[in-house]
Formats: structure tokens, C-alpha cells, sequence
């Protein structure tokens, strides 16, 4: 019976690792926007059998990473500037929610994370590496949704987010300036100080409606 129990646990990490794998891959940039994710290829590449790369291309697509084409399989997602609208869209009524509960929730140590991530998105901008400020922009903003204190939120600002930062990273044209993405953190971070939880709603939902419209306008004109 414990040799069982062993060989599950086993199993459940491997196909974890899998998808651990397969999503930083994605988010980090190493495959395109359109490629095609070969199972057999992939389990060569990982070491293992194609059921654990089945089942993380799976709950990849249902993160909105991965889409299923006929006669393709399994693709990297592409979003349109529709799919950015309705993300920013959710976004800034979970966000504004979270940032009035954290507000009451965080403490000193809290906001000084805040604070020094904030700086380590000024430090990316000006060392040009958009991969790093966008991963920063999102810890950024999954920090203010887990002091929310809401679990189910958190889930599924992630999935959001997850979409938000494959496409920034992945995307063939910057559509925004990078000083600019990281400067409009500064009236959320100074809000979160102030503990002002009307204030903080405030700034969270003209920093979605600034950053969510340059984006989408970028799209636009980059098909008209």
C-alpha cells in the first residue's frame, strides 16, 4: 500500500513538472505566437511519455495559452485586440475588488514588497528587457490580488494574467513605451499607502483603462 501511494505522488509530479515546464516556456517567449506543440516532440524533450504532455496541453488551453486546430493539434494562442478588450475588461472589475480588500488587509512589510517590485520594473525599462517588466507587472499585481484574501479571485486573475503576459512577451511590436507601462503603477503604489481604499479603486481601474486602450489602439492600427 505505501509503494502506491509513493508511485502516485510520483506520477502527479512529474505531470506537474510538465506543465510547469511547458508554461514557462511559453511565457518566457521560447515558442512563437501560431507554433505547433508536437506531443511526441515534447515528450522526447522533457524525458518522459506523451500522457503528462497530453494532459499540460490540456489545461494550458483551458489557461487560454494553447488552442486546439483541426488538423494542427495543439497551437501557442494568439489574441486579438477583441480578446484584450474583454481581458482588461475583466481585469479591472477583479482587481478593483482586490485592491479595496487589500488595502484593509496589507501591512508595512507588504507594501514594501509592493514598493520594491514597482522598482524592479523601473530596473527592467531602463535595461530594455520587456520579458523581465512584464514578469514583474504581473507579480506586481497577483501580490495586490492575494492580499485580496479571495482564493477563487486570485484563480482566476491568473488565468488573465497568464494570457496578458504571453502575449506581451510574445508580441512582434512593443505597444507601449516601457517607462510609460511601469509609471503607471505609481498612483496604485502611492494609493496602497495611503490605505485609502476608495483612492486605490481608482487608480487600479485608470491604470487597466490606460494601459488596456494603448494596447488595443496599437492592435488596431497595426491591422487597419
Amino acid at each position: 500500500m505505501a509503494k502506491a501511494h509513493l508511485k502516485k505522488i510520483k506520477q502527479r509530479l512529474i505531470r506537474d513538472d510538465v506543465l510547469s515546464s511547458l508554461r514557462a516556456a511559453i511565457l518566457e517567449g521560447s515558442f512563437q505566437v501560431g507554433e505547433q506543440l508536437v506531443e511526441t516532440e515534447l515528450a522526447e524533450q522533457l524525458g518522459t511519455s506523451r500522457g503528462p504532455v497530453r494532459e499540460a496541453l490540456s489545461e494550458l488551453a483551458r489557461e487560454g495559452l494553447v488552442v486546439t486546430l483541426p488538423y494542427k493539434g495543439a497551437v501557442v494562442a494568439e489574441l486579438s485586440a477583441s480578446d484584450i478588450r474583454e481581458i482588461y475588461e475583466l481585469r479591472t472589475v477583479l482587481e478593483s475588488y482586490a485592491t479595496r480588500l487589500a488595502v484593509e488587509n496589507a501591512t508595512s512589510a507588504d507594501i514594501d514588497l509592493l514598493q520594491s517590485l514597482y522598482e524592479e520594473m523601473g530596473s527592467a525599462a531602463r535595461a530594455g528587457d520587456l520579458s523581465a517588466l512584464v514578469k514583474k507587472d504581473v507579480e506586481f499585481h497577483r501580490k495586490i490580488c492575494h492580499l485580496s484574501g479571495n482564493t477563487r479571485l486570485l484563480e482566476i486573475w491568473s488565468s488573465l494574467a497568464a494570457q496578458v503576459r504571453m502575449f506581451l512577451v510574445l508580441a512582434d511590436q512593443v505597444f507601449f513605451e516601457p517607462d510609460f507601462i511601469v509609471e503607471t503603477h505609481a498612483p496604485l503604489l502611492k494609493a496602497m499607502r495611503t490605505k485609502n481604499p476608495d483612492l486605490a479603486e481608482r487608480a487600479v481601474k485608470k491604470h487597466m483603462s490606460e494601459v488596456g486602450t494603448t494596447i488595443m489602439r496599437a492592435m488596431e492600427e497595426k491591422s487597419a
